[in-house]
């Protein structure tokens, strides 16, 4: 884990410190909620340099709005990025600091596997979502609209050098955005803790974010509660450390098509699949289940199935598909784009097309 991470309350003053030459021009990217909430004026007179350019991004980026934000970069000379937000803007920070300066478009990059770039910037990434962890992981994700396909940018470069995740960010999240990103980051620490690649270190992690979220994500949805939005914050970014060693599964694999077809969002799309594969998964980690139970506070894989369903219920997600607006006849396409090779081989017992048709049907 290359990322130096700051964590805790009012942790992002130490914006100030990260940039020692004034002189430098950084970009900045973000969202305009952060305009409008008053955050970026606040980031910029922290930064205290000389220029600051600021670019918004909307969800779900493309490879043009990478190759745009990208000759912004070149275009004002910039060199620094900071990118302050949820997923979205941190996988477009992610991904700038990795193309700027190439001659390549973010399109042939992510045909061309044996791209030989290398960041030779600065990166640093505030989150403002308690849910993706993407500020420790060295992956981002674009969306081609066009085609509805979800596509990846991965590259060692892509680490931040510093993650400063500063909880009291997250407080002003609306309710639907943070039981998502919430959602997003159980899942993501469960699936590291099944996943074929888990290890100890990662595993610690991982209980830990399952403790804390499965605690503490009611209270700060509904009741806004500011100890349990700080243990939100924590876990989540403990399950982008589980989860950045491990790399996800078939709950995410499952996710992309029913996001880039159906426009559901992340979290909902990757937590509704998770207690039945959970189940489907049950008897290849039977030695690790005690200790899932432990972390949920649970005794059986039962009662932590119905704890999972029940705080997704309670926060105002849905365990169903045909609430999504999925039917029968849409399962089909999920199964077709569904399978993305280092994700849904990624889990610990083998699940083919027509299980995992069986398992959908089960949920519609």
């Amino acid at each position: 884990m290359p990322t130096k991470i700051i964590f805790g309350k009012r942790s992002v003053e130490h914006v100030r410190n990260l940039i020692e030459n004034r002189d430098c021009h950084v970009l900045l990217i973000t969202t305009k909620s952060m305009r409008n909430l008053g955050v970026i004026d606040r980031i910029s007179t922290l930064l205290d340099v000389n220029k600051i350019t600021t670019r918004y991004v909307a969800p779900l980026p493309s490879p043009q709005d990478l190759d745009q934000i990208t000759n912004t970069f070149d275009k004002e000379c910039c060199n620094v990025v900071v990118g302050l937000g949820g997923g979205s803007v941190i996988d477009m920070a992610k991904s700038v600091s990795m193309m700027q300066g190439s001659s390549t478009s973010a399109a042939q990059y992510l045909n061309n596997k044996n791209n030989q770039i290398v960041r030779d910037i600065p990166l640093y990434i505030i989150p403002t979502t308690a849910g993706t962890g993407s500020e420790v992981t060295p992956w981002a994700t674009l969306w081609d609209k066009s085609n509805k396909q979800k596509l990846s940018l991965e590259h060692e470069s892509m680490f931040p050098d510093v993650a400063i995740v500063d909880p009291e960010l997250t407080y002003t999240a609306p309710k639907n955005i943070s039981a998502a990103a919430g959602m997003d980051a159980l899942t993501q620490a469960i699936e590291a803790y099944w996943s074929n690649n888990s290890q100890p270190i990662s595993d610690n992690f991982a209980l830990k974010a399952i403790e804390y979220l499965s605690k503490h994500l009611e209270n700060a949805c509904n009741e806004g509660n500011i100890y349990s939005k700080n243990k939100v914050s924590q876990g989540s970014l403990m399950s982008g450390l589980a989860f950045s060693n491990t790399k996800t599964t078939i709950c995410h694999s499952l996710s992309y098509p029913m996001t880039a077809h159906f426009g559901i969002s992340h979290g909902q799309a990757v937590s509704i699949t998770l207690t039945s594969f959970l189940e489907w998964n049950a008897s290849s980690i039977k030695k690790k289940l005690p200790d899932l139970f432990e972390a949920f506070d649970c005794k059986s894989l039962e009662t932590t199935i119905t704890k999972i369903q029940t705080i997704m219920e309670n926060i105002g997600l849905e365990t169903k598909l045909s609430r999504l607006g999925i039917s029968e006849s849409d399962i089909e396409l999920i199964l077709k784009e569904g399978f993305y090779e280092g994700r849904a081989d990624n889990n610990p017992k083998v699940v083919n097309e027509q299980e995992t048709q069986s398992i959908l049907l089960s949920i519609l």
